[in-house]
């Protein structure tokens, strides 16, 4: 018999967070048939926590020989996932703590909805509704992405064009289509991308009831006043807003983020940092001529920890 929900979840190195989001995984009024966990190579217990979990059947195990990643961790974890013949798939990060009837909710909406839609989500609250998390689509030549207003909340549900990878639950027949979450973008953007190769099988309905504590960990300070990161999200934005947007759209943001680095770098020689300069400079170019080219994957140069 094929299972009917299955959850994807990516953990690196935050196993007390992976043991409460296990707990409420396991503890929802409507059962998980399986529960993925991929381990981009964590180098604390979150392997010990792991290994006592294969014990329970529910329970697919991947371990990454190094660290891909979340796209990575979501690309592999979501093929796990429709492998196991699941006819739904759920998508979370380590430090998404789900309400204990957030699947319920989901299911009886999707079962009420007879077929309608192939693609639901949930509310994720942090210090109250992060709006950035459930988008639309605006623009005509020049594409924009809106936050879905405060008032559409106060309703049983919304229609939106994109929802983030904290509680955002695929059909099989999608997934069959589209395939797999960008395991090149390596971070940030690949759940935006996702979801319009998703909108163009179905719309994406969020149900207000099905809430997520998203506990995001406080932002730590770095050396340089650009970090790692910031490659992967220029890049990987430009290149998806070329694939998805068009050149227009992708030139617009560009030319933004070329503001943004001159403000950067006018910032770093007002405070007398003088050394960042070049480092924001590169960082830049780099990132906006391999989003432009379509070079992804992994960056040797910006690479957690290689950073200099």
């Amino acid at each position: 018999m094929m299972d009917k929900h299955a959850i994807v979840i990516v953990t690196y190195n935050r196993s007390a967070l992976l043991r409460e989001c296990l707990e409420a995984v396991e503890s929802q009024t409507l059962p998980f048939d399986r529960i993925v966990v991929v381990d981009n190579a964590s180098t604390d217990d979150t392997w010990q926590l792991l290994e006592k979990k294969r014990q329970d059947p529910r329970y697919v195990i991947r371990r990454e020989k190094e660290n891909i990643g979340g796209s990575g961790g979501f690309a592999h974890g979501v093929r796990e996932a429709y492998e196991t013949g699941a006819r739904w798939v759920t998508i979370i990060d380590d430090d998404a703590i789900l309400t204990e009837n957030f699947l319920e909710k989901l299911d009886q909406a999707a079962e009420a909805d007879g077929g309608r839609y192939l693609c639901y989500a949930g509310v994720p609250l942090t210090d109250g509704i992060r709006l950035g998390h459930r988008r639309q689509v605006t623009g005509g030549l020049i594409k924009k992405e809106r936050p879905v207003p405060m008032e559409a909340y106060q309703e049983e549900r919304f229609l939106c064009d994109i929802a983030s990878f904290c509680g955002l639950m695929v059909h099989r027949d999608v997934i069959e289509k589209i395939g797999y979450p960008q395991e090149a973008f390596f971070i940030w953007y690949d759940d935006t991308e996702y979801c319009l190769r998703i909108r163009e099988e179905t719309e994406i309905v969020n149900i207000n009831g099905a809430v997520i504590h998203h506990k995001v960990p406080p932002a730590k300070p770095t050396k340089s006043f650009v970090s790692w990161k910031d490659y992967y999200g220029i890049r990987n934005r430009l290149w998806m807003a070329k694939k998805h947007y068009g050149m227009a759209t992708a030139l617009y943001i560009g030319a933004k983020k070329i503001l943004r680095c001159l403000a950067e770098c006018l910032r770093s020689l007002f405070r007398g940092n003088f050394g960042e300069v070049p480092k924001e400079l590169a960082l830049y170019f780099r990132a906006m001529r391999d989003g432009f080219s379509g070079k992804l994957g992994i960056s040797e140069r910006y690479y957690p920890g290689r950073m200099k």
